[in-house]
This record gives structure tokens, C-alpha cells and sequence, in this order.
């Protein structure tokens, strides 16, 4: 903005003195600047023209501004209200994973005996464990649409919704996987293993950005 500001005023004070030059002295002197035959009526409609001019420039100025000052606020309070979306959504799917996911007892006990793979529920209850953290969804994509997320946090969150819900579906699949041996079993859970650390690890990384930008706000 000040950079605007000075290219308009250089502009302006550029515009004044050829305007001076020219319509101030006598047209037949143009190219004297000292003369004995200024236009001394022309002072009268030249000065507070200047100072309309100046008046309006300031006036611009002062309301363009606000304006962006107002703008900056509302992306602040929208940026906010995204971050403690993804905040809260990132901090379930933490909690969804230690206390359930990662919890084969607890997968056996309650979400197992539920499911039956001939029925269409069976389905339904493992689409509702994998989508249960991504509350906020709807409005954080329309946020998307809106264009006021950022490409990398876009990012991190799909990568972080498609790798919760891979990880979910593949651990209430093969839950009781410790209970066999063999190569193949050896390899799922080693990949398994490693969606775990890579899915807390991106969680714990936009949690901690998330924490810098409140801290700055």
C-alpha cells in the first residue's frame, strides 16, 4: 500500500508542476521559466483545485485503508475458525486412534461383533469408525471452494483423511493380525506399522503449525 501511495504521489506532484509550467506563465513564455507575465487569474482556479485534489488523495487513502484493514480482519477470523476446525479434528482422530483403532481388545469387543459381512450395516459401521473424526468436513471443503485454504494444508488434510481412513479399515480387517505367523503376515503388519507412525506423525506436524498460528493470532 505505501508503494502505491508514492507512485500516486509522485504522479500527482509530476502532473502539478508541468501543470504549472504551462498554465501558470503566460502561454507566449512557456519556455522561460522567469516572467513578468504570469497568469495571476488562473491562480485562483489552479490552488483550490490542488487542494480538492489533495483532499480526495487522502480521502482515498484513508478509506482504501479501512478497508483493507477490514478485509484482513475477516480472513483472520476465517483462518481462525479453520484452524480450530482442523484443531479439533486432528486431536479426535489422535484419540480415536489410541483409544480404539490402535486397541485390538477393543476393536474385538465392540466393533467386531457388530459387523457382518453379508449385510450392508456390516459396511455402514466401518465407514462410521473411519469417518468419525472428519465431522468438520463439509464446511472445511466449502472453505476450500471459497479459497481460503492455503495448497500445502489442503494437502496435509487429505493426505491425513485418506490415510486415517486406509489405516482404520485395514485394522478392523485384520485386527487379531498378532495372533498369526508367517511372511505375509510379518510384511502387513510392518506396513501397518509404518501408516501408524507416518499418520501420527503428519497429525503431531499440522497440530504444531496449527498451535504457531494461535500463538501468532
Amino acid at each position: 500500500m505505501k508503494r502505491r501511495f508514492s507512485k500516486v504521489i509522485i504522479t500527482v506532484i509530476l502532473f502539478l508542476i508541468i501543470s504549472f509550467i504551462i498554465l501558470f506563465l503566460d502561454y507566449g513564455n512557456t519556455l522561460y521559466f522567469i516572467s513578468k507575465n504570469f497568469n495571476y487569474d488562473f491562480l485562483g482556479i489552479f490552488i483550490p483545485n490542488i487542494v480538492l485534489i489533495f483532499i480526495f488523495l487522502i480521502t482515498y487513502f484513508l478509506i482504501d485503508r479501512r478497508n483493507m484493514e477490514k478485509e484482513e480482519k475477516i480472513n483472520n477470523n476465517q483462518q481462525n475458525v479453520l484452524n480450530i476446525m482442523l484443531q479439533k479434528t486432528y486431536f479426535t482422530c489422535k484419540e480415536y486412534l489410541r483409544l480404539v483403532i490402535n486397541n485390538s481388545e477393543m476393536i474385538e469387543k465392540y466393533i467386531i461383533p457388530k459387523i457382518n459381512p453379508n449385510e450392508l450395516d456390516g459396511k455402514r459401521i466401518i465407514d462410521t469408525q473411519k469417518n468419525s473424526p472428519f465431522s468438520y468436513d463439509d464446511q472445511i471443503m466449502k472453505m476450500v471452494y471459497d479459497g481460503l485454504v492455503e495448497k500445502d494444508i489442503l494437502n496435509n488434510y487429505i493426505e491425513i483423511k485418506n490415510l486415517f481412513k486406509s489405516y482404520v479399515d485395514m485394522r478392523i480387517t485384520f485386527y487379531d493380525i498378532s495372533e498369526y505367523k508367517g511372511k505375509e503376515t510379518r510384511e502387513l503388519r510392518k506396513v501397518l506399522e509404518e501408516d501408524n507412525i507416518k499418520l501420527n506423525k503428519l497429525i503431531d506436524e499440522e497440530l504444531k503449525r496449527i498451535e504457531l498460528f494461535m500463538k501468532g493470532n
